[in-house]
């Protein structure tokens, strides 16, 4: 017959298990492990407050131009770059931020402006010259945020003048000198040949005498 264990013997084992495991717990990583959970409680805070932000938030955007700061600058350049500072809770996505520009009478064109920094938009007008020189312009800003509301905010308007120097480009120069050079060959030539060739009547008068 095999041996019987002692009942105390159990207990006292159990015991020591029991000690031990108590013993594990606090002194390994059950803090890590608590402060994963308090991570993720606070994850999911943040994603339920930017849920009931983005639900509540009514305030449109606030736009700010930067370049042009302010009214009736000149624009000399055939290329120019409209910068604005866009502030909201809810920042607009790609796209959301739209430049009109026009004259006095009427509307030239929208362009979608582009996120070069955390707040800041810009818009590279080019092809100035293409547009009617000496004339005053208005530029405009519309913004819509990424609430559910789709707050839409409207820029200040700024006034600028365009005004572009014509003078003429390297290759305009270049055929200008060249049509030049032709017509002075063209006359000396033909006044060298009339030298070398004098007229008929001019030999006759000669004859005679």
């Amino acid at each position: 017959m095999s041996a019987m264990i002692p009942k105390r013997t159990i207990n006292i084992v159990l015991l020591v298990v029991i000690c031990f495991v108590n013993f594990t717990v606090l002194i390994f990583p059950q803090t890590s492990l608590n402060k994963i959970n308090i991570d993720d409680v606070l994850d999911v805070r943040t994603f339920i407050d930017r849920i009931k932000s983005a639900n509540n938030d009514t305030s449109p955007p606030v736009i700010t131009f930067v370049q042009p700061d302010t009214d009736n600058i000149t624009i000399k350049g055939k290329f120019y770059d409209i910068i604005v500072n866009v502030l909201d809770d809810n920042p607009p996505l790609p796209g959301n931020v739209k430049l009109e520009i026009s004259n006095t009478s009427s509307s030239l064109f929208n362009g979608s402006m582009s996120l070069v920094d955390e707040n800041e938009w810009i818009f590279s007008w080019g092809n100035i010259t293409s547009y009617p020189n000496k004339e005053i312009y208005v530029f405009k800003v519309v913004a819509k945020d990424s609430s559910t509301n789709e707050n839409i905010g409207i820029s200040e308007v700024r006034y600028v003048y365009v005004e572009q120097s014509k003078s003429p480009g390297a290759l305009n120069v270049l055929f200008y000198v060249i049509a030049v050079s032709v017509i002075i060959g063209a006359i000396l030539i033909y006044y060298n040949r009339k030298r070398a060739h004098p007229s008929s009547s001019a030999n006759i008068e000669r004859v005679n005498f």
